[in-house]
């Protein structure tokens, strides 16, 4: 058995609990890793920016390691 593959992006996780009261509370977004053991690892990003930058690099490279899996067509 594998442990913690990453399968996924989990884009609507919801804010943690008084994150909000610290400096900057309101910026930060979240996400998180869907494993194939059916876990969300999530994560914490300081903001808009850095939140794409993960979301849309984890999903990249998901995308490229897919193609690569599946078979030639001839």
């Amino acid at each position: 058995m594998v442990a913690d593959v990453v399968i996924g992006v989990n884009r609507d996780i919801s804010a943690w609990p008084g994150r909000h009261l610290l400096e900057g509370g309101e910026e930060r977004r979240y996400f998180g890793l869907k494993t194939a053991e059916q876990r969300v690892i999530e994560f914490e990003c300081r903001g808009q920016r850095e939140y794409e930058m993960w979301t849309q690099g984890v999903a990249r490279l998901l995308a490229i390691v897919g193609e690569k899996a599946r078979p030639a067509v001839s």
